[in-house]
């Protein structure tokens, strides 16, 4: 039976790290996987995933998620797509993945922008789901275990996207969200 997962968090969380972990698991049952991200994630690697932390798998880059299809062969076990916020054509296409084409579909995303608000499409795929976990980081100003629920921006910039890491980002807690 094909399953919908779905891990959400704010940046520095270890979504990627996820991902990488579960693909390492289908290597030692010998599963074969796809992995995919989309081109506009270009921080570390044009063709991998990068975990903040260096940790990385090969991985195809497409502008839209109706380019997959070049890519899905029905030997894959599980497709995974990684910051998936991006993908315009997300829900339509994870649906028809899951639905239609029996596919195990991992996706990871933002649960929402540094303002706080909904980022592309990735909590419209909730209620498909068949598990959705929420994983935070630690907060970046407390550093004292306190957990870090959102993605801050440490620039004015307001624009929706603007991609980049630490240098652009930090997780923080409520109370720092409002206090920095």
């Amino acid at each position: 039976m094909p399953r919908l997962d779905i891990i959400i968090g704010p940046m520095f969380a270890g979504k990627s790290c996820e991902i990488i972990r579960m693909v390492r698991l289908l290597k030692v049952c010998e599963k074969d996987y796809l992995i995919v991200k989309p081109k506009i994630d270009n921080r570390y690697s044009s063709d991998e995933i990068v975990s903040h932390n260096y940790d990385k798998e090969k991985c195809i880059a497409i502008q839209n998620l109706t380019d997959i299809y070049s890519y899905c062969k029905s030997y894959h076990n599980t497709i995974f797509i990684d910051e998936a916020q991006f993908f315009k054509d997300l829900k339509e296409q994870v649906l028809n993945l899951v639905e239609n084409l029996n596919y195990n579909v991992v996706i990871t995303g933002l649960d929402g922008d540094s303002n706080r608000n909904k980022f592309g499409q990735v909590l419209d795929l909730i209620p498909y789901a068949d598990s959705c976990k929420k994983i935070t980081a630690l907060c970046q100003i407390c550093k004292d275990g306190t957990p870090g629920i959102f993605s801050y921006r440490k620039s004015s910039d307001e624009s929706q996207i603007l991609i980049g890491a630490k240098d652009e980002y930090m997780t923080v807690c409520r109370k720092h969200y409002f206090n920095t």
